[in-house]
């Protein structure tokens, strides 16, 4: 059987139980450590109790320390931990450094040969008031379950921080070498020395944005984004010559780099904004001065087709005045020509008149009065000169046609003449 060493919970000293004023900013911090010194887990769970004693200064009143605890002794813990409290007081720090493997996809920890899942843990701390921030060393990314299963619930008093317990940092060529701890306990306490000064705070949730940017992200689980209260940690500067010190040291260089790295990476964004911005204006601009020429275009197509409809207008109105005087020019014509044909019938009726007056022997005005018809018994003279007028006559209207046949071939003649004109050819 196992031998555990005594728990070393919470008996404070009866000052700060009468309200001394360090009791109204108590913090209790609470380690669960492997029992076998020599493996990864019980060399890191060693590691952090050193530590918290050591370089973050915190008295012994104030921790407890339990080797390979029963579940029963957890469950103890927890409620002397909730009897301690002090409503003002800052979280309670519980490191779990026991084995742990996955069983059915879940974590489990390993109390005294009893594998308990992390669910039943979290079970029994939401009991109570108090607040913990729960920092729990976890098994090698290779031993991780495809299909991995977290309690369906996290109770609101419990801040979790989970990483790997691996040892990937520590070769010589990366300058991490500590035969003592695993990455994530030396990787905590590095980020506690780097981030702040003496006896100062830093953020959870600032450790825990450290912790992923420094390990694997997929290593370290937490659910701090959700449930961050404010809470803090105490930081400390690293003495010349220790571990945290030389690695400190040793790690300037690749801070440095780190930062110029981040610097030029910066000016590059900033150079690439300013490049985006100054092609966005441009194109902007060529944009612009596209619309521009395209608006112009616009305005002076419209110009061109109002000026073509005023041309067409224009034309259009001329032609209808050429077409009116055309028009006016045939009505007069028409009436010169009854007028001249007035005056040749006229003149053709008194030439008849005249023809037959010298045929019977009298005058014009004596012809006029004669009948058409001879009377009875009239003479032979009287027929032949009947029959001379109707020759007459009959002359007159044919030449009258052939003079209104003229009449329309030179008006058409005119008019072609005219066409042509109007046309251009």
């Amino acid at each position: 059987m196992t031998v555990k060493k005594l728990s070393l919970l919470f008996f404070l000293p009866i000052a700060l139980l009468a309200g001394s004023p360090l009791s109204k900013a108590r913090a209790d911090y609470a380690f669960l450590l492997a029992d076998d010194a020599g493996s990864t887990i019980g060399k890191s769970s060693r590691h952090f109790l050193t530590q918290f004693k050591d370089q973050l200064r915190i008295r012994s009143s104030r921790l407890s320390a339990d080797y390979a605890p029963r579940f029963s002794d957890f469950e103890y813990l927890v409620e002397e931990l909730e009897y301690a409290s002090d409503p003002n007081s800052k979280p309670h720090v519980l490191y779990v450094g026991l084995p742990s493997s996955y069983s059915s996809g879940m974590l489990h920890f390993d109390f005294d040969g009893e594998k308990v899942s992390i669910d039943r843990m979290w079970q029994e701390m939401g009991k109570y008031s108090s607040e913990f921030l729960m920092l729990v060393e976890m098994p090698p990314q290779t031993q991780r379950p495809a299909n991995m299963l977290w309690p369906s619930q996290v109770p609101p008093n419990i801040t979790f921080i989970g990483a790997e317990s691996s040892t990937k940092l520590q070769s010589e060529a990366a300058g991490v070498n500590h035969p003592y701890a695993s990455d994530f306990a030396l990787t905590f306490f590095f980020v506690l020395a780097e981030s702040g000064q003496d006896q100062q705070m830093i953020g959870v949730r600032d450790v825990t944005e450290k912790l992923r940017n420094r390990l694997e992200p997929e290593s370290v689980w937490s659910n701090v984004d959700k449930t961050d209260k404010g809470w803090s940690l105490p930081t400390f500067i690293a003495s010349d010559g220790s571990y945290y010190g030389n690695w400190l040291a040793s790690n300037a260089e690749e801070r440095r780099a780190r930062q110029l790295a981040a610097q030029k990476a910066k000016e590059a964004e900033e150079r690439r904004q300013r490049e985006l911005a100054a092609q966005r204006a441009k194109e902007a601009e060529e944009r612009r001065q596209r619309e521009l020429a395209a608006r112009r275009a616009k305005e002076a197509e419209d110009r061109r087709q109002r000026e073509l409809a005023a041309q067409r207008a224009k034309e259009a109105e001329e032609r209808r005045q050429r077409e009116l005087a055309a028009q006016r020019a045939r009505q007069a014509e028409n009436q010169r020509n009854q007028v001249a044909k007035s005056q040749r019938n006229d003149e053709q009726r008194a030439q008849t008149q005249e023809g037959l007056a010298s045929a019977m022997g009298g005058s014009p005005e004596e012809v006029g009065t004669v009948p058409a018809v001879p009377p009875e018994g009239g003479n032979l003279q009287y027929a032949q000169a009947m029959a001379r007028l109707k020759a007459l006559e009959e002359a007159a209207l044919k030449k009258e046609k052939e003079l209104e046949e003229l009449k329309k071939q030179e008006a058409a003649a005119k008019k072609k003449r005219k066409n042509t004109t109007s046309f251009g050819f």
